[in-house]
């Protein structure tokens, strides 16, 4: 868990790949800590900010290279 809200699970997959899942206890369609997102959380339901997604996005695809 990172947080109360927030369940991490990183999956066993092929070497050289790999697979993480965010779930986001009673979160809408929404983008996490985004300020947009919590202005139009009427159409998109709640968001948190207890993480963010841009920032973790970017941290995992850092990870990895291009060839």
């Amino acid at each position: 868990m990172v947080s109360p809200h927030v369940i991490h699970r990183v999956f066993q997959c092929p070497p050289g790949t790999a697979v993480e899942f965010y779930i986001i206890l009673g979160g809408g369609h929404a983008w996490p800590g985004s300020e947009f997102s919590q202005k139009i959380a009427a159409i998109t339901g709640p968001t948190t900010f207890e993480i963010n997604a841009s920032n973790t996005i970017w941290a995992f695809f850092q990870r990895f290279r291009l060839y």
